[in-house]
């Protein structure tokens, strides 16, 4: 589903989506509401909510004098792709009152960008809505009615909320202070099955909101956000997170090669590339003033645990989101506090009964590839074209180059 914000502002997964009056708080850009005129700038966002994962859930937000202002689009000019569109939206806003509502949506099915096409696999079928549950004839849209699961929705935590409104006063004091030259640098730690993912992209598409590119490293090689499984990598995130991690691969500011979904395959090796990465993220966007997300594995227990202490130890973060289980504290993280240093801030965080990351019936081994049909399939733009895998590729025997990472075969 694409998104726009006609009227008003509506936050998903940590993202604040606004219309143009809502960026721009002064008479002459509210001007055309009163007069009941139709917006001169609507910004579309793709929208991913596959059975796969949780729900997304939109919702109003009322506080639209913290908005940041964003690109919007002149409907007359616009050589944008969902301009052919608007010629329907301009006849619908002219058959409503505007001032009866305080949020008004345009939504336009994205059935085209090819996601949907993994269903040609059989394994998968049921991620996207069939054409039978459509809602107002909209393809690949489906309106969840009040009945529907609590569970299987994708809610926010306050206190997610509440630690990064802590984080960003912190770095406003710390800019107001003596020492301008601090990054933000956070790290999300704990047991599998606990939201790491979900609370990742929270945080990063409220840095978005603000108007801050993000870098995240991503130290998990089996669930990884934004590349095929198997690799460790450092990427720059400028566009929100609205979907599961195969509805946004990207083009990693660089990537090491792993070769394993576990960290305990070559422990020494995954230290050193994590080492590598940091490095480079000192050296070429902390410089910038770039904001550092870190995810790590869910492994953590016996050699798991001291991975992660390594880990912890070179990236140094300034923030530690520590997440816990409350039902079964024998797969928590000991209290990290009592191991960092005291110049990490460590927020603690109980995953609630109905865990965000829930797979609804889909293991890691399946995510991860749904993410891996994703890549190979991916064209830009959020553009999808799964008719490649019917070409077959030959390679000559003179062109491969084996190198074995471990003694096993």
């Amino acid at each position: 589903m694409s998104l726009a914000v006609l009227k008003g502002a509506v936050d998903i997964c940590g993202f604040t989506l606004r219309s143009r009056e809502c960026n721009n708080q002064n008479s002459n850009c509210i001007d055309h509401l009163i007069k009941n005129e139709f917006p001169s700038g609507v910004e579309f966002f793709n929208c991913y909510s596959p059975g796969s994962h949780s729900l997304l859930s939109v919702k109003v937000n009322r506080s639209c004098d913290q908005c940041i202002s964003s690109n919007g689009v002149d409907p007359c000019k616009s050589n944008d792709p969902h301009s052919s569109h608007l010629k329907e939206l301009f006849t619908l806003w002219s058959k409503i009152t505007i001032s009866r509502f305080h949020t008004i949506l345009a939504l336009k099915s994205n059935i085209s960008c090819g996601l949907q096409s993994l269903e040609k696999y059989v394994m998968y079928r049921g991620l996207f809505p069939q054409e039978d549950d459509y809602t107002f004839g909209l393809s690949g849209f489906k309106l969840i009615n009040e009945d529907f699961p609590v569970s299987s929705i994708f809610n926010v935590q306050e206190s997610w909320n509440e630690n990064f409104n802590e984080i960003v006063t912190n770095r406003t004091k710390v800019l107001n202070g003596t020492d301008g030259n601090e990054n933000i640098t956070i790290c999300i730690a704990g047991p599998k099955n606990t939201g790491k993912s979900s609370l990742s992209r929270y945080l990063v598409n409220r840095f978005l909101t603000r108007g801050q590119r993000v870098a995240y490293l991503e130290c998990d090689p089996g669930q990884p956000e934004f590349t095929p499984a198997g690799l460790l990598s450092l990427n720059i995130i400028t566009t929100p997170l609205l979907g599961p991690s195969y509805s946004h691969p990207r083009k990693p500011h660089r990537s090491l090669f792993f070769g394993s979904t576990t960290s305990q395959e070559d422990p020494e090796r995954y230290i050193s590339y994590i080492g590598i990465l940091m490095d480079v993220y000192r050296r070429e966007l902390a410089i910038h003033g770039i904001p550092l997300l870190i995810n790590t594995h869910g492994w953590v227990k016996g050699l798991g645990f001291d991975i992660l202490l390594r880990t912890l130890q070179y990236v140094n973060p300034k923030y530690l989101f520590q997440i816990s289980l409350p039902s079964s504290s024998s797969k928590n993280l000991p209290d990290m506090s009592r191991i960092l240093p005291p110049t990490t801030t460590i927020f603690h965080i109980n995953t609630p009964n109905t865990s965000n990351n829930s797979k609804r019936g889909y293991n890691p081994s399946e995510i991860r590839d749904l993410s891996f049909l994703s890549h190979l399939s991916y064209r830009g733009s959020e553009k999808w074209n799964f008719s490649v895998f019917s070409s077959l590729y030959q390679i000559r025997w003179n062109e491969i180059r084996i190198r074995c990472l471990n003694g096993e075969v």
